[in-house]
């Protein structure tokens, strides 16, 4: 990728993301020709350390966490009915 136009992508990105939401910028930078992979160069420049939401586990860490939810939504309704014998 030439430097001058990495650097362009890089000022832009820095201009707006904070006056104008995203969707309306990466259309911007498409409309200028610039590809999805220069776009995310461009992003792990402005922003660096960010990482996208796959790498947070996905699908079976939600059904995981839906699994233990209604495990203890057992564990205090058991509890509930418990208490509630004379």
């Amino acid at each position: 990728m030439d430097e001058t136009r990495h650097q362009d992508l890089v000022e832009f990105i820095r201009e707006n993301t904070s006056t104008v939401p995203w969707p309306q910028v990466e259309q911007v930078l498409r409309e200028r020709g610039y590809t999805s992979r220069e776009i995310a160069a461009g992003l792990d420049e402005v922003f660096p350390g960010q990482k996208g939401r796959k790498s947070k586990g996905g699908l079976w860490s939600g059904m995981i966490g839906a699994v233990i939810g209604v495990l203890v939504w057992l564990v205090f309704a058991l509890l509930y009915r418990a208490s509630q014998q004379p």
